[in-house]
């Protein structure tokens, strides 16, 4: 049997993304607006980032939050203008391991260091993005073209990273379709992201299915797999990558459950808890997603 793990990688695991990567456009003249809250409480295990595939510890206890909020606004009946702005709040507290104190890390972590304790708080990859149906039918079929600013800070005594240093260029192509009390849609695309970090493909799917008027509930996958990785690749400094903070050469390939309540059609709660079957430098932890959406 596969062994399965608890990971919720930030910035693309999560409600927003889940969201994004849709099909549908919310119709000329009109939006969809959603605040979300993602936690990511005192995780110490990072999934292969030693030099076994057994998970490695992290130098101290990392707690990552993000409130992030998504709008789209509809352009037209078939284009859509797409916003995203996460905002994180992080700490590294004590020490997991106090045998480290001495010598510091050595495995592929890095070499000797001491990250101090501390908090970051600031702004991720603020994304914008555009939203084109190409094909509407039984199946909708949309390409969509995201661009993510480098607008993540950076602390280097304690590792504590933001956002990824990078532009992202992030096209994206999906596919769905709606039934009467059900729908499915899946989406593949490629990141491409500067300063020397690696490039990435992007894919995934969901189902859901309405099971009273105003409760819906989804199961879906998501994956990050990188694609480009040489010798002028970027290195991730020892303190940062000993946080699994937005570290290059990050991926996973990921599942979960999402559950969405409507009320009177215009305003909701969502909430979705997810897993995955593999993962490379990301934290391996439970991790919680809860939001509200309201449509204009």
């Amino acid at each position: 049997m596969k062994k399965l793990f608890f990971v919720l990688p930030a910035l693309f695991f999560s409600i927003i993304s889940t969201f994004a990567q849709s099909p549908w456009t919310p119709g000329k003249g009109k939006a969809y607006t959603q605040l979300a809250f993602n936690s990511i409480p005192k995780y110490t295990l990072l999934f292969g980032a030693g030099q076994t595939p057994e998970p490695e510890e992290t130098y101290r206890v990392i707690s990552d939050y993000t409130l992030e909020f998504y709008g789209e606004y509809g352009l037209g009946q078939k284009n859509s203008f797409i916003a995203i702005v996460p905002y994180k709040f992080l700490s590294a507290g004590d020490k997991v391991n106090d045998e480290k104190d001495d010598n510091g890390m050595t495995q592929d972590l890095g070499g000797t260091f001491d990250p101090d304790r501390g908090e970051l708080y600031g702004f991720s990859n603020i994304t914008l993005g555009y939203k084109r149906v190409i094909l509407e039918g039984n199946y909708t079929f949309s390409g969509q073209l995201n661009l993510s600013a480098p607008t993540s800070n950076y602390q280097s005594n304690t590792g504590l990273r933001t956002g990824y240093e990078c532009w992202i260029i992030n096209p994206v192509f999906s596919l769905g379709r709606g039934f009467e009390k059900s729908y499915f849609s899946l989406f593949s695309g490629y990141q491409y992201r500067t300063n020397n970090y690696t490039n990435n493909i992007v894919f995934g799917g969901e189902y859901g299915i309405t099971v009273e008027k105003k409760l819906t509930f989804a199961l879906y996958i998501d994956a990050v797999m990188k694609v480009s990785q040489n010798e002028n690749s970027r290195t991730n400094k020892a303190s940062n990558a000993s946080t699994g903070l937005y570290v290059n050469g990050q991926e996973y390939i990921g599942w979960g459950i999402k559950a969405m309540y409507t009320h009177k059609e215009k305003v909701g709660l969502l909430a979705l808890f997810g897993g995955a079957f593999y993962g490379h430098l990301v934290p391996a932890k439970l991790a919680t997603n809860v939001g509200v959406f309201v449509k204009l």
